[in-house]
């Protein structure tokens, strides 16, 4: 059996150009609405919560009210300091559809003011859809 290279051994540089498939990293090239989106571009989950909204949509959703930490936090570099213009590209371009279904301004990274994720689940059950 071949062993697969350490991905900790290449560049981000490389790492974004080859989208490398090895083992468990492939799976961070999988773009989110694979999994919440059917091939019409339908919603296809109950609920979608952006991580910075989380501890709101508990409340919301299920009336939990908790502050959440960070856990196995490192102290590398930031995504400011590991991006170049190339990268930036690469990523914006292949996450492009995430990007726009989430509400994420792509040239910023930042949550697009006015958008709101809900859930079909919802509009469905209040008559909005």
């Amino acid at each position: 059996m071949q062993r697969l290279p350490n991905y900790r051994d290449i560049s981000f540089e490389q790492f974004c150009r080859e989208k490398t498939n090895w083992g468990r990293v492939r799976q961070a090239w999988i773009p989110q609405t694979w999994w919440t989106h059917d091939s019409s571009n339908r919603i296809i989950v109950d609920a979608i919560i952006r991580m910075e909204e989380l501890p709101h949509a508990l409340w919301d959703l299920f009336g939990i009210r908790t502050k959440l930490g960070r856990l196995n936090t490192t102290s590398g570099p930031t995504d400011e300091e590991l991006h170049t213009k190339e990268t930036l590209a690469i990523v914006r371009e292949h996450f492009a559809a995430d990007l726009e279904q989430f509400g994420y301004d792509p040239n910023s990274g930042l949550i697009i003011p006015g958008v709101k994720l809900v859930s079909r689940s919802y509009e469905e059950s209040h008559n909005t859809v």
